[in-house]
């Protein structure tokens, strides 16, 4: 099917716009449908109607001249090309009216008669590609700034040349500190999913950037600096190739924040194990033997399971060693002496941090003396701490 180009003539001239009208065909494979105005303000009031395909504009109109006759046009219709004429000795203004948009410019009195269909055509084609190019850049700009994974770009060298929000937001860095940064830079800090150092060399971008090929779902812990704390990331890196060129000269990855959901694998595999321990640990009390020694399984367990930072099994009898030389029953005075030799705390099963070894010594505690003895004796509440060494309770 034929297509309809709808030219926009702006010429004061009606000579040179009758002319105008004769070199276009009115017939063939692109046919032109001429509207013609000899002022600039009527070309603008024009152009706000729409349905103009291109415009013809001469740069010396009565009611403006020179480069701000095209400002106006291409501040009025942006998305409209525009051919400029001018005269032999105004070429210099056609050519700076190029610079500033026009898609071509044409010298009166030279344009042979087949020519100047060819010129808007080819004008018309070239800013349909322009305005397309740009609307995929400004899609891709869009989708840069506003999608919720990370993306970065990388030159050969691996050092980024750009990175959009979610990437600075989840390695909580600004622009002005991961512009220019490799993965070789040790101020960058990464591990592998196995809690060990990731080198530079070994990082997806890297690997893509010296190999040529693409690498997809690796899990990287990077830290942090602005939460201090790790995230978890799930990254694909994809090399960019020129045309007949073997190696990339650049790099496109993309990265997922993943940290929430490893965090909720590792907290499963975790409770996993430990009531995998616990069956194991009740299986083996169930096996026959010394009541000291089961007790002794249960405090290993607990400092083992639940990562304690110690674990006693105490038990309240009358003392056994008030008269072979227990350190309470010989303190002459003072908070710690013994007041009750019919019930003492004695230790009989201990794992982990501060396990004594001397039970002579240490086995022993007076009822209602020192945190475990009044806790024992009822005159303070039981309590859990996370933190033995600087818990004031304790």
């Amino acid at each position: 099917m034929n297509e309809v180009l709808t030219v926009l003539v702006v010429e004061d001239n009606p000579a040179e716009a009758d002319l105008i009208l004769e070199m276009l065909p009115e017939t063939g494979p692109v046919r032109f449908k001429v509207e013609s105005v000899p002022r600039l303000s009527g070309a603008l009031g024009r152009l706000e109607g729409g349905g103009i395909d291109v415009v013809l504009l001469d740069l010396g109109l009565p009611d403006s001249q020179g480069l701000d006759t095209v400002l106006a046009v291409k501040g009025t219709a942006p998305h409209v090309p525009i051919v400029v004429l001018t005269g032999h000795d105004d070429e210099a203004t056609g050519q700076a009216a190029v610079w500033h948009g026009a898609q071509d410019y044409l010298l009166k009195g030279t344009m042979p008669g087949g020519m100047l269909a060819r010129i808007l055509r080819f004008a018309v084609e070239r800013h349909r590609v322009t305005e397309a190019l740009r609307q995929s850049e400004e899609t891709y700009r869009l989708l840069f700034e506003t999608m919720a994974q990370g993306v970065t770009l990388r030159g050969a060298d691996g050092r980024i040349l750009s990175a959009n929000p979610a990437a600075l937001a989840i390695l909580g860095l600004s622009s002005e500190e991961i512009l220019g940064r490799a993965e070789l830079d040790p101020r960058w800090r990464a591990i592998r999913e196995d809690g060990t150092k990731l080198p530079g060399e070994e990082h997806p971008c890297m690997i893509a950037l010296q190999t040529g090929r693409e690498v997809n779902d690796v899990v990287m812990g990077v830290y942090n600096p602005r939460q201090e704390g790790w995230r978890w990331l799930n990254v694909t890196a994809v090399p960019l190739f020129r045309q007949r060129e073997s190696k990339p000269y650049q790099v496109h990855s993309t990265f997922e924040d993943i940290t929430e959901r490893k965090r909720e694998e590792l907290a499963r595999s975790a409770s996993l194990k430990r009531q995998e321990r616990i069956n194991q640990l009740q299986q083996a009390l169930l096996v026959p033997g010394q009541m000291e020694q089961k007790l002794k399984m249960i405090t290993d367990g607990v400092v083992d399971i639940f990562a304690a930072d110690f674990c006693r099994i105490w038990r309240i009898a009358p003392g056994d060693l008030c008269e072979l030389g227990c350190m309470h029953a010989a303190t002459a005075g003072g908070p710690h002496v013994c007041h009750d030799r019919d019930r003492c705390l004695q230790l009989i099963a201990s794992s982990g941090r501060y396990t004594h070894t001397d039970s002579a010594i240490h086995g022993r505690v007076p009822f209602g003396v020192y945190k475990i003895g009044l806790v024992a004796s009822g005159q303070e509440h039981r309590f859990l701490t996370n933190d033995v060494t600087h818990d004031p309770r304790v």
